[in-house]
């Protein structure tokens, strides 16, 4: 009988270990509450290229064309304003002769007015006459420059360093002054555009920084401008922000949160701590013996992987983030690591 027992005895069953989890504390945190918007991402340099004299185009960039400042989108076809320039040219020195001569007969009848009375009349003369010449010639090289501005305008240099996205017109075409020929665009300095209700200005100010997301990750950007002039139809205002240090493109679809209330202290857990049921939401907090104990909260707004929370919970206390969906209250738990925030 007795070896019965013992044989039974070793048949039991050993107890169960108690589970692993991971656990974070409880954090009082600076929170408020956001707005996701859509934004987009936009180039901060975006130009329609127009002409600047009327000329038909020999040369224009290709779409994709990287440029410098400085370089050559598209050039009209000179040959007009390089003999408009020489016509200038020589009015200029015609009249310089013609100022030379007249200031050479004001020298000679000075010395002869000293003599006599017809001189002097002439001398009279001469001298208006030298003062139309040199008015003159003032307009002429006035004209002159205007000339040289029209040939250095035939050739159409990039404004800032960017790419040719379109080519509104092409070799061949006859352009005015201010029609468009191509659009470019600088890739490199970006920022996103978004469009925020009346109720969010209270709440933003340029410098700040905003979370902007997308369906893959996140970033920080600072708000440079909100224009004050809302939209008559959407009611709505336009936010700029300024991208630093990401792999998005122009045209890139991203979502801004937008505070809707200064920040105020919360307390926050990791959205996981959280067990949803339809009885309640609570936490399971680890209690100094190492079990676990239910606390019921009531979930607020969220950040990222975090959310408020309220309760009977309080900052430094210990929350079960995963393994929690199958535990008891009061049930032995073994921690592994807590979650960094």
């Amino acid at each position: 009988m007795a070896l019965l027992l013992q044989a039974g005895g070793a048949l039991a069953d050993p107890p169960e270990p108690p589970p692993v989890v991971t656990v974070a504390e409880a954090e009082q945190r600076h929170f408020a509450p956001v707005l996701w918007v859509a934004g987009t991402v936009i180039p901060r340099l975006d130009a329609r290229v127009a002409a600047e004299v009327a000329g038909r185009l020999v040369e224009v960039a290709e779409v994709g064309t990287r440029v410098r400042k400085g370089e050559l989108l598209a050039r009209l076809d000179d040959r007009d304003y390089r003999l408009l320039r020489q016509e200038a040219i020589a009015m200029v020195s015609q009249l310089q002769a013609q100022l030379r001569f007249a200031s050479q007969e004001v020298s000679r009848l000075e010395k002869l007015a000293r003599q006599n009375n017809a001189a002097r009349n002439r001398l009279d003369e001469v001298l208006s006459e030298r003062d139309r010449i040199a008015g003159e010639l003032k307009a002429a090289r006035v004209r002159l420059q205007l000339r040289q501005l029209q040939l250095e305008k035939s050739a159409i240099a990039a404004p800032f360093d960017g790419v040719v996205t379109e080519r509104s017109r092409s070799p061949g075409e006859w352009v005015d002054s201010g029609d468009p020929v191509v659009r470019l665009v600088d890739p490199e300095r970006l920022e996103v555009t978004a469009s925020v209700p009346q109720s969010a200005l209270g709440f933003l100010r340029e410098g700040l920084r905003l979370t902007v997301a997308d369906e893959r990750g996140e970033t920080r950007a600072r708000v440079r401008a909100l224009v004050p002039v809302g939209d008559e139809r959407s009611r709505l205002y336009e936010l700029r922000l300024l991208l630093e240090g990401t792999a998005w493109r122009a045209g890139h679809v991203v979502r801004v949160a937008v505070p809707l209330k200064a920040p105020e202290l919360v307390l926050m857990v990791p959205r996981d701590a959280l067990v949803l049921r339809q009885e309640g939401t609570w936490v399971y907090r680890i209690d100094h013996e190492g079990r676990a104990e239910r606390v019921p909260v009531e979930p607020g707004a969220g950040e990222g992987d975090w959310i408020a929370v309220s309760g009977a919970l309080e900052a430094g206390d210990r929350v079960v983030v995963t393994g929690n969906e199958r535990l008891r209250p009061g049930q032995e738990v073994r921690v592994q690591e807590p979650v960094s925030p």
